[in-house]
């Protein structure tokens, strides 16, 4: 359930309008809105805030 979650955050949207201003959105609000969707995850009980830590550095590892 947990990699899940993590799957579909991550994922593409299909069917998303493509916009210029998407197309150069810096790495630091990617990862900022990653951390906010973790954020959600914890507070709901979905992964624990370990995982969530490892997730947002590879976030800014991968990003920045």
């Amino acid at each position: 359930m947990r990699y899940l979650l993590l799957l579909l955050m991550l994922a593409y949207p299909a069917h998303a309008h493509h916009t210029p201003e998407a197309e150069h959105l810096p790495g630091e609000d990617i990862c900022a809105a990653v951390a906010d969707e973790l954020d959600h995850g914890v507070t709901h009980g979905l992964i624990t805030q370990e995982e969530a830590n490892l997730l947002i550095l590879r976030c800014v590892v991968n990003y920045q």
